[in-house]
């Protein structure tokens, strides 16, 4: 049962996925209030939500992945938390620092990067996000801004991964503030 849910979950996330990433401005603007959780019902309960106060953010996960230890060398590389499925086949990584540079200036130096693809500008749940892939380690990076030169990127692994894309977007739909 759990699997057909699952199922359920990837079909409905495939259609939202299309019609709430769809490019369709510059800049594209995502609520979870109101651009998710109405279609999703009874769905999410199929993830759970992880608060991270250091932050001030928190974002849905979904229950196939299971959380991992962060290591104190992963710590100090700037890892704050860490998800893989029991195949090892899909992750997800929390990290945070400060990129010692503002977000205008990340983006732009983004779109010059030749192991960079797929570019673009958000507004996810009010947080300035930048979505792009990591060619050569295959990953769907999210990366929100964290006020100041500071910085939250989800990294996705595998971005190749046609099934595990409709959760890549969920979660990263997910993110906002703590609170609400």
């Amino acid at each position: 049962m759990k699997k057909l849910g699952i199922l359920f979950l990837i079909v409905l996330l495939s259609v939202l996925a299309v019609s709430v990433f769809a490019e369709t401005a510059e800049v594209q603007v995502i609520n979870w209030e109101t651009d998710m959780l109405p279609q999703l019902g009874d769905q999410i309960e199929l993830g759970d939500f992880y608060d991270y106060e250091i932050f001030n953010m928190k974002m849905w996960v979904p229950k196939f992945l299971t959380q991992l230890e962060v290591t104190e060398d992963e710590k100090k590389m700037g890892y704050v938390d860490k998800f893989a499925s029991e195949d090892g086949k899909r992750a997800l990584a929390v990290y945070a620092a400060d990129i010692g540079k503002d977000f205008e200036t990340y983006y732009k130096d983004l779109l010059e990067d030749s192991d960079v693809a797929n570019v673009k500008l958000a507004e996810i749940n009010g947080l300035h996000a930048i979505l792009y892939q990591k060619v050569s380690v295959d990953w769907q990076i999210f990366s929100f801004t964290a006020g100041g030169n500071n910085v939250v990127e989800l990294y996705f692994i595998p971005a190749s991964d046609a099934e595990y894309a409709p959760f890549m977007q969920i979660t990263a739909s997910s993110v906002q503030k703590l609170g609400e």
